[in-house]
């Protein structure tokens, strides 16, 4: 994010610019990535698939409106602020079905 418009200019030396929109939308998908991906193992390693299955079909749908959206009012820009806004979607529903599920197997794990 910091590094990208410099690193784009250096690579195809001032034939394409980018606006720095587009590298914050990067930043913050990595960002939010790197929230997400965690909870993806954990809620694989619970064996809670039938709920990650239905939030990655919601970050698809997600995605998917959000882009075509986004892009009609931003251009490429709003491509990479679609995907941003679809990672917070999926954030929402992780942040409320985490504690039930922790709880769950910590009855689990207090019965065996």
């Amino acid at each position: 994010m910091l590094f990208g418009p410099s690193l784009l200019r250096w690579r195809v030396g001032g034939a394409i610019e980018a606006p720095d929109a587009l590298f914050l939308a990067f930043g913050l998908f990595w960002l939010l990535s790197a929230l997400s991906q965690p909870i993806a193992v954990f809620l694989s390693a619970a064996n809670a698939l039938r709920f990650q299955l239905a939030a990655v079909l919601l970050l698809r749908a997600g995605s998917v409106a959000l882009k075509l959206l986004l892009s009609r009012r931003l251009g490429m820009v709003g491509v990479a602020w679609g995907r941003v806004g679809a990672e917070l979607l999926l954030l929402l529903p992780y942040a409320l079905y985490l504690p039930s599920l922790i709880a769950r197997l910590r009855r689990r794990s207090a019965m065996a």
